[in-house]
C-alpha cells in the first residue's frame, strides 16, 4: 500500500467506475446459486497453517462449534504433512482455491485475495470469515442469532484507523467522504445469499490486487468500499478494537508491538483473538493471549502438530494437478 500514490488519470478511473458498475450489474442479474446453512471459512496455507491447527482445535475443542469448517489453500504445495490429518482430526474440508479457480475465473489469487473469493465460492448461505491466525472466545455460531445480523445481513468489525478527507480512496472507489473506521477483516458474518452483489464486487477489487492494493491495505478495505459502494447496510459493534501488546527483543533494543487485536459483540463482551503481530510457532516463543486456560489449550494444540510435522503423509487432500500461473499484470488491460 503506497499512502501517496496519485489517482490514476480521469479516463482510468472512469474505467475502473464502469467495470464496478458492471460487476454490480451482472451479479443483481445472475443472483447467487442455490445456498444452505451456515459455516466457517478459512484461508490458510504454509506458515499460516500452524495458526489454522490452532484456531480450529479452538474453536472444535474449547468452544465446542459444529459448524462445517473449510480451509481454502493455494494449491497442493502449500499443505504440510500434518495438515493432510486436519480433515480427518477435526472434520474440516479443506480446498484448492486453484482447483476451484478452473471453474470459477479469478484474475489475481494469493492469500489476501483468496479472503471474499472463498466465502463467494462457499456452498454456505451464512459464512463467517476467519483470519487463520483469529483465536475465537466464543462459538462464532452464536452471532447467526444477533438482531443486528438479522436486520442487515452483515457483521463487520472495526479496525483502529480511519481515510482522511483527502485520501484518494474516496474517488477511487466511487464513495462519498465518511467519517467512520476502516473495517478490519480479520473476522467477517455475511449472509451471502443477501449480500451477493456487494460480496462479488469486493471479489472483484481484489481480482485487481495490483490496482486496489496501492491503496489500501489487503482485502481488508474491498469489503468496507464494496457494500458503501451499493448503499449494503451492515451491523458493527460499537468501540475500537482492543490491543495487546508485548515486549519484543530487537537488534535496536526492546520495543513494544502489538501481539493482537481483540474485538468485542454488541454487548461489548470481547469474543475474538486476532493475533496479528505475534503469530503461533511451533519451535519458538508464543506470547500469551493474557488468559491462562486459554494458553494452555493452544500450547496443547501446538504440541499436537509438533508431534505431527514429520509424519508421512497421507496423500493429496482435494488438490489440483500442478501450480496454475497467477494471473493478471499490472496494467488496466482486460484479462
Amino acid at each position: 500500500m503506497d499512502h501517496q500514490a496519485p489517482l490514476p488519470s480521469a479516463a482510468t478511473l472512469a474505467e475502473l467506475h464502469a467495470r464496478q458498475e458492471q460487476v454490480a450489474l451482472d451479479a443483481m442479474t445472475t443472483g447467487p446459486p442455490p445456498l444452505q446453512g451456515a459455516g466457517i471459512v478459512m484461508v490458510a496455507g504454509g506458515p499460516a497453517l500452524t495458526a489454522a491447527w490452532v484456531a480450529i482445535a479452538i474453536l472444535r475443542e474449547v468452544q465446542r462449534c459444529d459448524l462445517p469448517i473449510q480451509v481454502w489453500h493455494l494449491g497442493p504445495d502449500e499443505l504440510t504433512p500434518a495438515m493432510r490429518r486436519l480433515p480427518e482430526r477435526f472434520e474440516v474440508e479443506m480446498v484448492d482455491a486453484f482447483a476451484e479457480r478452473r471453474e470459477h475465473p479469478m484474475r489475481r489469487l494469493g492469500p489476501w485475495e483468496c479472503k471474499a473469493y472463498a466465502a463467494l465460492r462457499s456452498p454456505f448461505r451464512h459464512v463467517i470469515l476467519l483470519d487463520a491466525d483469529n483465536v475465537p472466545l466464543i462459538d462464532p455460531a452464536t452471532l447467526l442469532a444477533a438482531p443486528e445480523y438479522a436486520e442487515t445481513g452483515t457483521i463487520f468489525w472495526p479496525d483502529n484507523h480511519m481515510h482522511l478527507p483527502d485520501s484518494p480512496v474516496w474517488d477511487l472507489f466511487g464513495v462519498p467522504y465518511r467519517e467512520e473506521l476502516e473495517v478490519e477483516s480479520g473476522q467477517v458474518v455475511i449472509d451471502t445469499a443477501r449480500c451477493w452483489t456487494p460480496l462479488s464486487l469486493a471479489v472483484h477489487y481484489n481480482a485487481w490486487s495490483d490496482v486496489y492494493y496501492r491503496y489500501i491495505y489487503g482485502d481488508k478495505e474491498t469489503f468496507h468500499f464494496a457494500w458503501r459502494r451499493l448503499d449494503q447496510p451492515w451491523a458493527m459493534p460499537e468501540g475500537r478494537p482492543h490491543s495487546v501488546y508485548f515486549d519484543k527483543v530487537t537488534p535496536h533494543g526492546r520495543k513494544r508491538m502489538t501481539a493482537a487485536l481483540e474485538q468485542r459483540d454488541f454487548q461489548g463482551n470481547i469474543i475474538f483473538h486476532h493475533r496479528t503481530g505475534a503469530k503461533w510457532t511451533i519451535d519458538g516463543e508464543n506470547v500469551s493471549t493474557g488468559r491462562p486456560d486459554l494458553d494452555d489449550a493452544c500450547l496443547d494444540a501446538l504440541a499436537e502438530l509438533r508431534t505431527l510435522q514429520d509424519a508421512p503423509p497421507i496423500g493429496k487432500v482435494n488438490a489440483c494437478v500442478g501450480r496454475p500461473p497467477r494471473l493478471g499484470s499490472s496494467t488496466l488491460e482486460p484479462s
